[in-house]
């Protein structure tokens, strides 16, 4: 079955700042993703929420996404969360995104 990727807008602003460099890394962890996407640590208290560790400019930080949201056929990309924040932002982003099925397709080109 393949699942096609969706962005919330928190990740479309987050995408725009990064270095190429970075943009380079995430990319590879979006087609990894795509792949497989329960291959990566499900977040605690959530179903179909997943973590993929990342640094970022020496920071740890978590890629999140949610499978299976808006729909059955999407993957859904929160966004890029530090660890040391415990996640607060991710939180506000679920909720809404959960609520409201305002993300967007896009292919990246690195």
């Amino acid at each position: 079955m393949a699942l096609n990727l969706k962005y919330t807008e928190y990740f479309l602003k987050q995408w725009k700042q990064y270095n190429p460099k970075t943009k380079n890394q995430i990319q590879n962890k979006l087609d990894l993703i795509v792949l497989n996407p329960f291959r990566y640590q499900k977040h605690e208290n959530h179903r179909f929420v997943f973590k993929v560790k990342l640094i970022i400019n020496n920071n740890y930080s978590r890629l999140m996404y949610a499978v299976f949201m808006p729909d059955s056929k999407h993957i859904t990309i929160l966004g890029v969360f530090p660890r040391k924040s415990n996640y607060k932002d991710f939180e506000k982003i679920f909720l809404k995104t959960k609520h409201i099925h305002f993300v967007h397709s896009f292919v990246f080109v690195v």
